[in-house]
């Protein structure tokens, strides 16, 4: 893929995810505690996965935070090379996920 292409996606993915922040504000319109909404966004891109976190900091100002970029193995051998990376990164994931969730008053 083309760096253009790769840059289109890239604005796509984060409008989405703006959109996605702003039906949570405008249903909801009070903000967690910490005064912020966040997203993370998934992008499969060929063998790379990149993880991105957007996040609603004030009043119309979004911030987008790299997570992670990963690429996926070709062989056994990148795989035994690469997977620790891989299964940290996606635990680490989890754990903001849950963080998330827990400090959320949306759905507790």
């Amino acid at each position: 893929m083309s760096r253009p292409k790769i840059a289109s996606d890239h604005i796509k993915l984060l409008i989405a995810a703006k959109l996605i922040i702003d039906d949570f504000a405008t249903r909801l319109p009070l903000l967690p505690s910490n005064g912020s909404i966040k997203t993370y966004c998934v992008q499969l891109c060929g063998y790379c996965a990149e993880i991105i976190c957007l996040d609603l900091v004030d009043n119309g100002l979004y911030v987008a935070i790299p997570f992670a970029r990963l690429t996926s193995p070709r062989s056994f051998i990148e795989f035994t090379r690469h997977s620790q990376e891989w299964f940290d990164t996606l635990f680490q994931f989890k754990i903001r996920a849950a963080l998330s969730s827990s400090n959320s008053q949306f759905f507790s």
